[in-house]
């Protein structure tokens, strides 16, 4: 059975098949100086069946300088956005848990907001957790592996 599953593996790697970036089974490094951010991702990986340690292999980037398009803008209610995969915090986001919680979402590929305001994906996420269909959407990239998409 071992050697079947190497053997689908190396053929993967001929036709050109890579792992998802993320795994969550794998520990996950946060790289950030925000400490709020950081218990609120330890919180957003551990709700998809992940972990978190100081050093890995796999990281989340989180910025404190924000550069979410419209920040600035007079009444603007930017919390976070997510560009290129890195999270980047605006001043009400570092105490804002699920907006720093829902762009994990982006960073593991869902690249749409949900239209269920019950979804931690909704634009603006007014629930604390991700719900069952968050769960499938980050699954459904391909971005992820391990954790609740196993």
């Amino acid at each position: 059975m071992r050697a079947v599953a190497l053997g689908l593996l190396g053929l993967l790697g001929l036709l050109g098949c890579q792992r998802a970036p993320y795994d969550l089974d794998m520990p996950i490094a946060i790289e950030t100086d925000s400490l709020a951010a950081l218990a609120a991702l330890r919180a957003g990986i551990a709700e998809l069946g992940g972990h978190v340690t100081d050093s890995a292999g796999q990281k989340v980037q989180v910025s404190s300088v924000c550069r979410c398009a419209g920040a600035t803008a007079p009444h603007a209610s930017v919390a976070a956005c997510t560009v290129s995969g890195v999270i980047y915090l605006c001043q009400p986001s570092q105490m804002c848990s699920r907006c720093v919680k829902h762009e994990l979402g982006h960073v593991f590929g869902v690249a749409k907001h949900s239209l269920d305001n019950r979804d931690l994906l909704y634009a603006i996420p007014a629930v604390e957790g991700f719900s069952d269909a968050d769960k499938r959407a980050i699954c459904k990239t391909g971005y992820v592996s391990g954790g609740v998409c196993d």
